[in-house]
């Protein structure tokens, strides 16, 4: 999310401490293990930093669309009822889905800005 970019977190400094806000997928640019920990390491190699949550985002939109131009065999007419189709694609951010308007569905959480870094929000 936007509240994650280093730039509005140094920007905001202390101010930004206790922000919660809704957070899709399973994310996170600072990972150095899990599913997205390969993501992370080739993104970072290639540009010097850390990928955002919009790059994960970005990379993951890429792959479904690939994955729905292969399964509708490269028919354009065909690429809106493959995206329908695809369900749990796993992905850099998590698990993807579409319902049958064309929605994703995604897991969401809560997190929370402490001493200046996005954690998991604890009640």
């Amino acid at each position: 999310a936007v509240v994650e970019d280093a730039a509005i977190l140094k920007d905001l400094g202390a101010l930004a401490n206790g922000i919660i806000y809704t957070h899709y997928g399973t994310f996170d640019g600072s990972a150095v293990g899990g599913a997205s920990a390969e993501f992370v390491k080739k993104y970072s190699s290639k540009f010097g930093e850390p990928p955002s949550y919009y790059a994960a985002l970005g990379y993951d939109a890429a792959a479904i669309l690939l994955r729905a131009l292969k399964d509708a065999g490269g028919d354009p007419g065909k690429i809106k009822d493959a995206l329908y189709k695809i369900q749990r694609f796993p992905g850099v951010t998590g698990e993807t889905s579409f319902d049958k308007n064309g929605d994703v569905t995604k897991p969401v959480a809560l997190k929370t800005i402490k001493e200046g870094r996005s954690v998991p929000f604890e009640p």
